[in-house]
């Protein structure tokens, strides 16, 4: 007999939104590498529909597996930001179900295809009004940053649908490029506002590091200047030029924000490295004037490396923290994991650059690792995810 829909409220996976997305985004990211891995190195033929497998490989990336973890991350945030509830119980139940059944889709193919991208538009739609509402309930207009970003994230996935319903001769890639850079903008913010209040609270330090008033102006300018540029596919000059631009004011952000005492804290080194992987992805698109065949690995250092390391440092802190864990205690596996994490991604970007001419191998070693890393996450942090919190608070 089931039980009650009043009673769902109170099943501990659905009192906040971090533990049903952060379970679902580890598992699927498992599944996907495992997918993907036998699609690149044994042919497994997909029936994707309208898609190429190096379209669904990206978009489940970003729109997938990223979007798992945002939901979780900004479902729980914003709770806490606005001192009001986002999604809990049958709700948040049904947001989860809705990103779930996208992912099916993809792969059943056909008609199925069809409407896992339906499915992803309501998710995102969703999404931005179950958070939309308590911001603009609290006033809090600081938020709107957020919200800005989940809008874009709903336009592209629209623009994806209209797509490869063939409703418009849109290609993809407008979509999957808006996504990455939509998520690469709301990971740059978060970071400014987390990394120095973690950092000073991990190391005891009387200030944070500083952050400059003027390097958060130059980057949100230039920023917003390289994805209009990138998007309208201008003349790639131009577009170099911004990368560099914002690559250099990343490069000095670094600088301030290193703390060598910092490398003995897996948890915060882990998101000081996305910070240089983005920093390299920008670097790399400036490059990729004078030498195109970097393009990719530009991609992939923003994506696998920036998006990558840190979805899975915030889903490793987060997890603790919510769940009344002290998040500086040490914890031996989940250095391996983290460690695990980033050498995936320097064998995904760094050692493309070098042996170009071992690519094969290189690429199996990160999906491996990549593997490895998730199996150590739902290995560690399912029980934390599935009982109350350890120190009889709610949430």
């Amino acid at each position: 007999m089931m039980a009650p829909v009043d009673d769902f409220k109170d099943r501990v996976v659905l009192q906040t939104g971090f533990r049903l997305f952060f379970l679902g985004a580890a598992w699927f990211a498992l599944a996907f590498m495992v997918i993907w891995g036998s699609v690149y190195f044994f042919h497994l033929d997909l029936a994707l529909g309208a898609l190429t497998p190096s379209q669904w490989h990206a978009h489940e990336l970003i729109y997938g597996y990223a979007g798992a973890v945002i939901a979780g991350f900004v479902l729980t945030a914003v709770a806490r930001w606005t001192n009001r509830n986002t999604l809990t119980g049958v709700p948040l139940l049904g947001l989860f179900l809705v990103w779930a059944l996208a992912r099916f889709g993809w792969l059943w193919g056909g008609r199925f295809a069809d409407v896992a991208g339906l499915l992803d538009l309501l998710f995102w739609a969703g999404l931005f009004l179950a958070v939309g509402r308590p911001i603009v309930a609290a006033k809090q207009w600081r938020q709107l940053a957020v919200l800005a970003k989940l809008a874009l994230l709903t336009v592209g996935q629209g623009i994806f649908c209209v797509s490869i319903l063939g409703w418009s001769e849109t290609s993809p890639r407008l979509a999957i490029y808006l996504g990455l850079f939509a998520i690469v903008g709301l990971v740059l913010m978060m970071l400014r506002r987390v990394f120095p209040v973690f950092a000073q609270a991990a190391l005891g330090t009387a200030s944070p590091p500083p952050c400059p008033a003027w390097i958060d102006r130059i980057s949100m300018v230039v920023f917003l200047v390289f994805l209009v540029l990138f998007l309208l596919d201008l003349e790639w000059l131009y577009v170099a030029i911004a990368a560099a631009v914002m690559a250099s004011v990343l490069t000095v952000r670094l600088w301030l924000w290193h703390i060598r005492s910092f490398w003995s804290m897996p948890l915060l080194w882990v998101l000081y490295a996305s910070l240089i992987f983005i920093t390299l992805g920008f670097a790399l698109f400036a490059a990729v004037y004078l030498w195109p065949r970097l393009y990719y690995l530009a991609v992939h250092a923003m994506a696998f490396g920036g998006l990558g390391l840190v979805t899975f440092a915030m889903m490793a802190r987060v997890s603790l923290g919510h769940t009344g864990r002290n998040v500086r205690a040490s914890r031996p596996l989940l250095g391996v994991a983290l460690s695990c994490m980033v050498a995936s991604v320097l064998a995904r970007v760094l050692l493309p650059l070098a042996w170009p001419q071992h690519m094969y191998f290189e690429l199996a070693s990160s999906l491996l690792l990549w593997s490895v890393a998730f199996v150590l996450f739902l290995w560690i942090y399912t029980p934390m995810l599935v009982r109350p919190r350890c120190d009889g608070l709610p949430g």
